[in-house]
Parts: C-alpha cells; sequence; structure tokens
C-alpha cells in the first residue's frame, strides 16, 4: 500500500469517512512538509519521514489525548522543530499530551509536568516551574573575548569551557547574586564579556544528579505537556 492508503485505512478504522480521511491526510503532509510521500511505499521512506507518517496517521481522528513514546526519534533539526511546533499548537488548541522522551532540552520547551523514573521507581515529579525552583540559580553561561584567567576565580566550584564561552556552576554560598556579581566584575577587568545569565540547572543537569548512580540505560523521563484550561493526566 502507498503511504495515502494506508492513512485512509488507518482513518477509516477511526469512523472516518475515505474522502474526509483523504482531506486530512493531505492537509497534515502538506503542513508537516512531506506530501511527496503520499504516493510512496512506506518501506521507501527514510526513518524520519515514516516518523513523521506516524504522527499524522494518529491524529487524522482529532484525538484529545495524544500519546506519544519518542516522537522526535529520526527527526533531523528542521523537522524536529515543525514536529515541536505542532505539538506547540495541538497544545494551544486544548489537546492534552503524554510522551516520553530523553531530551530534556525538548522537555524544557514544551512541558507542563514531568516524572522522572528511575528503574521503574518515581524519584522526581511535578510541575517544571516547580521543580526548577528547588535548585539555586547557581549556573553562569558566558560568553567572552580575550584571557580566561577569571575562570579560576574562588566562587568557582566547577565549570565547562567552549571555545569563546563557558558554562560555569558557583560554590554554595548564601549570597549567590553577590558570588555572580563578583565573578562578572572579575571577567571584565580581563575580557571583553558579551553575553552574562545567571540560571537554574537545566533539566538536564537535575536529570544527571537525581540518576548520577543509576545505569543509564536503566532511565526514562515521561513528560506531560498539561491541558491549559482543564485538569492535567497523573504521569
Amino acid at each position: 500500500m502507498k503511504v495515502l492508503d494506508q492513512l485512509i485505512f488507518l482513518g477509516r478504522l477511526h469512523y472516518i469517512t475515505a474522502s474526509a480521511a483523504e482531506q486530512k491526510a493531505r492537509a497534515w503532509c502538506e503542513k508537516l512538509q512531506i506530501s511527496e510521500a503520499l504516493h510512496k511505499k512506506t518501506e521507501d521512506l527514510s526513518k524520519g519521514m515514516q516518523q513523521k507518517i506516524q504522527f499524522i496517521a494518529s491524529l487524522l481522528h482529532d484525538p484529545d489525548l495524544i500519546i506519544m513514546d519518542e516522537p522526535f526519534s529520526g527527526l533531523d533539526p528542521v523537522n524536529a522543530a515543525l514536529l515541536m511546533d505542532t505539538l506547540l499548537d495541538l497544545r494551544h488548541e486544548g489537546k492534552a499530551i503524554l510522551f516520553s522522551t530523553h531530551r530534556m532540552d525538548q522537555v524544557e520547551k514544551l512541558c507542563d509536568h514531568i516524572a522522572l523514573i528511575d528503574r521503574g521507581r518515581l524519584v522526581l515529579s511535578g510541575s517544571m516551574r516547580e521543580i526548577k525552583s528547588m535548585y539555586p540559580r547557581n549556573r553562569i553561561h558566558i560568553t567572552f573575548e580575550g584571557d580566561d584567567a577569571f575562570l579560576h576565580h574562588p566562587t568557582v566550584e566547577s565549570l565547562k569551557r567552549f571555545p569563546g564561552q563557558a558554562e560555569i556552576t558557583l560554590r554554595p554560598s548564601p549570597t549567590l547574586a553577590g558570588d555572580a556579581q563578583a565573578f562578572l566584575l572579575c571577567a571584565l577587568q580581563s575580557a571583553r564579556v558579551t553575553h552574562f545569565e545567571v540560571t537554574e540547572p537545566t533539566l538536564e543537569e537535575i536529570f544527571i544528579e537525581k540518576v548520577k548512580e543509576s545505569s543509564p540505560e536503566n532511565i526514562a523521563l515521561t513528560a506531560e505537556i498539561e491541558e491549559p484550561v482543564g485538569s492535567c493526566l497523573d504521569a
């Protein structure tokens, strides 16, 4: 079967007429920039294109609840961004979306609530904002030109050095804001600072901290996008 025939068939399983299913399939394929696949066989498509066709098949009947497993798997950055925009559109329409992923950056952008599971045990759950607020704003992202001697400032607990920039964790202190300012003043004495940002740890850093004693293959993250105007699902 060609892709269009498969989508029509799957739509009819959800009691959509053949003509309506075809119209929806063509509209979704156009939106996800994959119209050229409609008259090909699924096995002739790349993994990323197959992933998008599966996504379309899941949405033909306009479900209120969407459950996905690793929806961004096999997608290049352009198509991953396209899918992310589509998920955000569905969220704004009031759809409830539950998905599992290991991509913490996507979780931070998409999700209202998360549940972190390690070896079958729930180790962390709650709203994204609640979880982030549990950790101090002791991370600094700095972009600079010039001497990097300031990176060895006594307020620095650890750092990751990249060309022209660094990610820094400050030592625990009751005056983190003051420590960040002291670090910035030191940096300005020897370098030209073009970007300076103080943040809480990323979800990826929180993830690593919570499971640092666990094996990576036993870790999964289940993330939920909350329905904007109603009650949310329990992850």
